[in-house]
């Protein structure tokens, strides 16, 4: 290229040199869901119009319809808008028979690594999900049975590549590409591989629906909470003594009512070295609205709070 030729007006020899050479990962717009396709068929028109603007002004893309494409595309480099375009064009030509529009689908992350065979990764995600282990002694003396221990582990990732080290002395995939590998078939079946390692309750805490408040009638089931107070009541007995309440409701689950609920003082820290703050009158006159219950915080509004 020469000292006064424009980098946007630089033939693309790398693209016309490796234009033999496919790219591993490819997908088809076809294949999408018909939202996707509209929005692709969106910034294709856009790239299109760049690209006869391109044409237009000597293969380069003016500043002012630069600008606006990135606007539409919400993207703020002009670089990228550059690189889309040039991936748009040289898809055209290295896949002449396929939609172009192909070379606008995002291709998140690097594609799977293979560097474990087969075999490997079965013998990789036995280990890893096994959590039955028996370990072995050697014997005190020459002839007799050697010692076996029933442990109970869950293997670590270095564990694992150990175990594939001694096994398979051919095996090229590094620590890091194992991690990965188990990473990809966690999240590809998460209840499982928290059955086998963690066992039967963690699956029931974090993935078997809970039973929902299906009661039909009052009384048929209450619930209470106690949630502490914003508020700071003065001892009757010391006045220079502060203390917060917890308001304690119970609640029916199927009105919603609250049928009974106390107030009761809290200890602060300030006051461990002297008497326990007791309250003895404390009326509250006013509303509160209730707005959550069970896990949720309870929502009050408190008009006045007198202390007699």
């Amino acid at each position: 290229m020469s000292d006064t030729e424009h980098p946007e007006q630089r033939p693309l020899e790398n693209a016309a040199k490796s234009s033999h050479e496919k790219p591993a990962r490819r997908k088809h717009i076809d294949f999408l869901p018909l939202k996707e396709q509209r929005a692709l068929r969106d910034k294709e028109q856009i790239i299109k119009d760049c690209i006869a603007f391109k044409e237009a002004n000597n293969g380069r893309l003016p500043r002012g319809e630069g600008a606006a494409a990135m606007k539409k595309l919400k993207i703020n480099s002009r670089q990228t808008l550059l690189n889309l375009i040039e991936r748009y064009e040289t898809y055209q030509r290295v896949y002449p028979e396929e939609p172009a529009v192909n070379s606008l689908i995002q291709l998140w992350g690097r594609p799977p690594s293979k560097a474990l065979t087969p075999e490997q990764q079965k013998v990789a995600l036995g280990v890893y999900l096994t959590t039955d282990w028996q370990s072995v002694l050697e014997p005190e003396k020459e002839g007799d049975r050697a010692p076996v221990h029933a442990i109970k582990m869950r293997p670590r990732i270095d564990f694992v590549y150990q175990f594939l080290l001694q096994v398979f002395s051919e095996l090229n995939a590094t620590e890091d590409q194992l991690w990965h590998f188990l990473e990809r078939q966690r999240q590809s079946d998460k209840v499982l591989f928290t059955l086998a390692r963690y066992g039967e309750k963690r699956v029931w805490m974090e993935y078997i629906p809970k039973t929902s408040n299906d009661v039909k009638a009052p009384n048929d089931r209450w619930q209470s909470d106690g949630r502490a107070l914003p508020l700071v009541v003065r001892d009757d007995k010391d006045p220079k003594l502060t203390f917060t309440v917890t308001q304690v409701i119970i609640l029916d689950d199927f009105s919603r009512y609250v049928p009974v609920w106390i107030l009761k003082p809290r200890k602060e820290q300030s006051h461990s070295k002297r008497r326990a703050v007791l309250v003895s009158k404390v009326r509250i006159s006013g509303f509160y609205w209730l707005k959550h219950y069970g896990r949720l915080a309870f929502v009050l509004r408190l008009c006045t709070l007198i202390t007699v």
